[in-house]
């Protein structure tokens, strides 16, 4: 296939659903490897569309130097809508699997990104963060699929993202990108999907791998402070993506104070 300016060819499928297909493609003349979104469909190619309005703002604010997906370009071949981004590597919810990212990791500067240029991703989940390289750049992490993304507004909804963005209407606010980061955390943590437990402590501690049993007991604690704060039901005393960022539990500033205190 081809757009005004660059021909594609498929070299892999990477995913297929609905009325979208992912495929990783070698783009000419550069014969650099890309990845192409391409939606058939009047409701697809209108999200599609609605995706490149989100990624066109955030990158002329900056986002190719955040830990976002790359966007690159936009087109129409025939019937179908394209999004072409660069190529990554696995997705956190494959990494998982292998345990190789500890819940420091968390993508808190991408979501802190959207926030600062007022859009929600509303989709935050370990199969929209991708490993940029898991070899070369383990620790590196970048937000994908905008494709439920919205204006950020001021007032907030009373549920978590995935009851407030099927309600027509429902406003959106940084409090809903905030909730997914918790349940990411949560999920990095205890190796499978937050919500199976019946308490906040059977959650965390059922199963829970031997390592962490052997953190350090304030490590532990900051790290459920954290969550908790990202966790809350009322979105409005929810902890913002930004504030993440400078939580005791990502600038270590915790085990300063424990040291200090047991000396």
């Amino acid at each position: 296939m081809s757009s005004s300016t660059s021909a594609y060819r498929v070299q892999e499928i990477l995913g297929r659903g609905g009325f979208r297909t992912v495929a990783l493609c070698k783009k000419r003349p550069t014969n650099h490897l890309v990845v192409l979104k391409m939606s058939k469909g009047e409701k697809s190619i209108a999200a599609s569309e609605n995706e490149a309005t989100y990624l066109s703002r955030m990158r002329a604010k900056g986002s190719q130097d955040s830990n976002i997906v790359r966007y690159m370009d936009s087109f129409m071949v025939d019937d179908v809508h394209c999004l072409e981004f660069e190529r990554l590597d696995i997705s956190l919810s494959q990494d998982i699997e292998h345990h190789r990212l500890t819940v420091k990791e968390i993508p808190g500067q991408g979501s802190w990104f959207s926030e600062a240029v007022g859009v929600v991703h509303a989709d935050l989940k370990p199969a929209n963060v991708m490993l940029v390289d898991h070899v070369l750049q383990p620790l590196r992490v970048k937000l994908i699929d905008f494709g439920l993304a919205h204006v950020m507004v001021t007032k907030v909804s009373l549920c978590p993202p995935q009851i407030s963005r099927n309600a027509a209407g429902s406003p959106y606010s940084h409090a809903v990108d905030t909730w997914g980061l918790g349940c990411i955390a949560a999920e990095m943590w205890r190796g499978t999907s937050l919500f199976q437990g019946l308490s906040a402590a059977h959650m965390f501690y059922e199963e829970t791998p031997p390592e962490f049993k052997a953190a350090e007991e304030c490590d532990v604690s900051s790290f459920m402070d954290l969550v908790t704060e990202m966790l809350s039901m009322n979105p409005r005393e929810r902890i913002t993506p930004s504030d993440i960022l400078h939580h005791p539990f990502l600038e270590l500033s915790h085990l300063d104070s424990s040291r200090h205190s047991s000396s």
